[in-house]
């Protein structure tokens, strides 16, 4: 996924479609997920993008915009110094 955002192009995610990965390609309109196994929604969507090149390339400044805000160096790390916070706070004594 962050080579294909960080070049400026859509994202083609195949996996788990209540996951974090796709949480993300959907609300950022970056690319699309698909079921694995599912090659017709595949091939149909690389169609689509091959057929409307205007706004394939519009996707994937979506999918460069969401690499910038949502992983970059100092968030990533903020995020993690929270989680582990809260996971020290929650152990017991």
């Amino acid at each position: 996924m962050r080579a294909a955002a960080a070049a400026g192009s859509p994202i083609v995610f195949s996996g788990d479609r209540n996951g974090e990965v796709a949480a993300l390609v959907q609300k950022y309109a970056c690319g699309i997920v698909v079921t694995p196994g599912d090659a017709d929604t595949l091939v149909s969507a690389l169609q689509t993008w091959a057929d409307a090149p205007a706004s394939t390339a519009e996707m994937g400044q979506r999918a460069r915009a969401m690499l910038e805000s949502q992983f970059q160096r100092q968030q990533s790390l903020a995020r993690w110094r929270d989680l582990l916070d809260r996971l020290g706070q929650s152990r017991p004594q």
